[in-house]
């Protein structure tokens, strides 16, 4: 076996694993400022700090600006998507809980996921919708249902 080949999956895994706690840091935060939209803005400035330091110190180069022309418009919108989502989790997961709230959106981005590697939407791999991805998809939200109910 290839270990080098499994090192995305762990990475992956690893983003995984980040997800809860930093709901629940940024949740937190939202309770303690009494606004989940104020949560939201200081942990994306946050954030956008730490990535600047490690674009900083990996000495990433900086985009010219006929790069930065040849970008589509669209892919611009990946930070709302992400504040959008921040700001739903600060919301709602003091109302249903983290682990309930990481099962939901779970389901929500294997729907999500199917459609884009179905259509190979953003320029991605095309991956058509088959009977055992379905069958994963069915599976998924049979454990979400399980923690919500039981």
């Amino acid at each position: 076996m290839n270990y080098q080949n499994m090192i995305p999956y762990l990475l992956v895994l690893i983003a995984g694993i980040i997800v809860p706690p930093a709901v629940a840091l940024n949740s937190a935060l939202g309770r303690n400022l009494k606004s989940p939209l104020l949560a939201a803005l200081v942990v994306m400035i946050i954030g956008g700090v730490f990535v600047g330091f490690l674009a900083a110190v990996t000495r990433q180069g900086t985009p010219t600006s006929e790069e930065l022309a040849k970008i589509p418009w669209v892919v611009w919108f990946g930070g709302i998507l992400i504040s959008i989502y921040m700001i739903l989790m600060n919301y709602n997961v003091p109302k249903v809980g983290v682990g309930l709230a990481t099962c939901i959106v779970i389901g929500g981005q294997i729907v999500a996921g199917l459609v884009i590697d179905h259509f190979g939407l953003f320029n991605l791999p095309q991956a058509s919708m088959s009977l055992g991805r379905l069958a994963g998809f069915v599976a998924i939200i049979t454990g979400v249902l399980l923690v919500k109910f039981f």
